[in-house]
Parts: structure tokens; C-alpha cells; sequence
């Protein structure tokens, strides 16, 4: 895939995949299924399709992100995402 594609791809599919951070239903929406940790609301579910996931692959697929942050939210989302 060259680089003109990848960004267009990204540019399409970017708002249907970043609107629940920003919709106002996502955060109670989460609540009601038991999700509670705020930044579980973003890290589980980008997660959730990776299975039972060691907190250190997670830390490691969000690399940018402050480890103790991820791991925190990982653990948080976990018991209520993973079935």
C-alpha cells in the first residue's frame, strides 16, 4: 500500500472510527456495560479485538502512550470487554 492510499483510507475511515471518543452518549454508554475507568472508554475497545491480551502487548501496541496509563486501563477494561 503506498503512502497516497494509506492517507486516503485513513482520511475516510478516521471519522467513523474517532466519533465515539467524541459523541456524548459514548462515556455513559460504557458506564452501562461496566466500564468505569475513563481511559478504559478509549483503550479497551481499540483492544478488545486482540483477545485476552497481556497488559505489556497492549502497552506495546500503544507505544506513545504513558505505560502505567495503559496498563491501568487495560486492567480496568478487561473483566467487562473480554468475554
Amino acid at each position: 500500500m503506498g503512502p497516497i492510499f494509506a492517507r486516503k483510507r485513513w482520511r475516510t475511515l478516521e471519522p467513523i472510527h474517532g466519533m465515539i471518543y467524541f459523541v456524548p452518549e459514548g462515556p455513559e454508554r460504557y458506564q452501562n456495560v461496566g466500564v468505569a475507568h475513563p481511559r478504559a472508554n478509549y483503550f479497551g475497545p481499540r483492544s478488545a479485538p486482540m483477545g485476552e491480551a497481556s497488559p505489556e502487548l497492549i502497552i506495546a501496541t500503544f507505544c506513545n502512550f504513558n505505560p502505567v496509563i495503559v496498563r491501568d486501563s487495560w486492567t480496568a477494561a478487561t473483566d467487562r470487554l473480554i468475554a
